[in-house]
C-alpha cells in the first residue's frame, strides 16, 4: 500500500499492483486446471495439469530414481505443478527461503533414506517420514 502512494503519482506502486494481478490470475488458473473434479466436471480432461511434473517423467519410461533404494516420490521429493510457494518464496526472501531449501535437502535427500534404511522409519510415506522428521526441528 505504501509503495501506491510513495512516488509521484505512484506509478512504481501501480505497477507492482498490476504484477501482483497478473501473478495471482495465473497462479488461478493453474490451480483451476490442476483440479480434478473441475477439469472432468467440465469434461476437459485433456487439459488437466498433473498434481506434480514428475508423474510426467514415471509415466511413460518405467524410469523411478531411487535414493538408498527408496522412490523419491515415497521421500516426497516432487516438483509441484503449483507456482504459489514461488510467490511464498518471494514474500519470505532469499536468505530463508535459501535455508529451506538446504534444510529440506539434508532432511529428504540423506537424513530420510539413511533412516528408512536403518529401519528408523517404519513406513516411506509422508506421514511417517514427517512424524520422524518433526522431532529435529524441535529445541
Amino acid at each position: 500500500m505504501d509503495s501506491l502512494h510513495s512516488d509521484a503519482g505512484g506509478k512504481e506502486g501501480v505497477l507492482k499492483a498490476k504484477i501482483l494481478i497478473v501473478g495471482a490470475a495465473l497462479s488461478a488458473l493453474i490451480e483451476f486446471l490442476r483440479s480434478e473434479k473441475v477439469m472432468t466436471h467440465l469434461k476437459w480432461e485433456k487439459f488437466r495439469l498433473p498434481e506434480h511434473w514428475d508423474d510426467f517423467l514415471y509415466a511413460g519410461n518405467g524410469f523411478v530414481p531411487k535414493i538408498l533404494g527408496t522412490p523419491l516420490k515415497d521421500l516426497s521429493i516432487r516438483w509441484d505443478s503449483s507456482i504459489v510457494m514461488f510467490a511464498t518464496g518471494g514474500l519470505m526472501g532469499t536468505k530463508v527461503g535459501c535455508s529451506l531449501l538446504v534444510g529440506a535437502l539434508f532432511n529428504y535427500c540423506f537424513l530420510v533414506p539413511w533412516a528408512i534404511s536403518g529401519g528408523l522409519i517404519a513406513e516411506p510415506t509422508w506421514k511417517g517420514i514427517n512424524m520422524w522428521l518433526l522431532w529435529g526441528a524441535l529445541p
